[in-house]
């Protein structure tokens, strides 16, 4: 737990509100659809801050340039929270139609921050490991599956409404497998790109040299 502590405490936090959940649906139903949107609407923010506990893991041989990752993943997401989730949730719908179109941004915005830490580190040549693939692995399956979830529901099949409920569920079923074999046993920290190395250890000149050299190195790496 000590290398990915919120993605631990997200995965506690979907336990234990899942039990709250079921509770609530059997003593007090009336009240059950309100508290479940809370419940959702907490997790969701929940796994954008896992997801930026996992670039930081990404960008973490780069000593220098760790907070590229941090301002990536924050910039993309208030992008896509003025651009999409927040005109679902001021729009003047009903409930479920602020549900889903609210769902369907946040799901949306996840899938794209995954690519966009992906391109990223096969740009500057970084191994993600084990540990970090089977992350983004289980939450693309993750995403995937709630994306098209929610389009289904707001085509209005016959007969899916039902389907629904069980469908969101069992995609945090099979991300839970994923992450299990994928965290089963941790990974220490992977190695900068070995151009990188020399400038990230290096200790010979001043700091403003060392700052150019390591400028130079990531130039070269990104024309490539």
């Amino acid at each position: 737990m000590g290398r990915f502590p919120l993605f631990y405490s997200y995965i506690a936090y979907v336990f234990v509100s899942s039990l709250v959940g079921l509770t609530v649906y059997c003593r007090f139903p009336k009240q059950y659809p309100t508290i479940e949107w809370f419940i959702l609407m907490v997790a969701w923010v929940a796994e954008f801050a896992v997801l930026l506990e996992v670039s930081d893991h990404i960008f973490e041989p780069y000593l220098t340039v760790r907070r590229l990752g941090r301002l990536l993943t924050v910039g993309m997401c208030a992008i896509f929270f003025f651009a999409f989730i927040l005109p679902s949730l001021l729009g003047h719908q009903s409930r479920t139609v602020v549900f889903l179109d609210f769902s369907r941004s946040a799901f949306l915005t996840k899938a794209a921050l995954i690519v966009a830490l992906l391109v990223a580190a096969r740009l500057y040549q970084l191994p993600l490991g084990r540990n970090i693939s089977g992350m983004l692995l289980g939450f693309s399956v993750y995403l995937a599956i709630n994306v098209a979830n929610v389009a289904l529901v707001e085509r209005s099949i016959r007969g899916y409404a039902g389907i629904y409920a069980v469908v969101g569920p069992s995609s945090y079923a099979l991300a839970l497998t994923i992450w299990n074999v994928a965290l089963w046993r941790s990974e220490s920290v992977a190695p900068a790109p070995r151009g990188l190395r020399g400038s990230i250890k290096g200790d010979a000149g001043t700091s403003g040299e060392q700052i150019e050299r390591y400028n130079t190195e990531l130039m070269r790496l990104f024309r490539r």
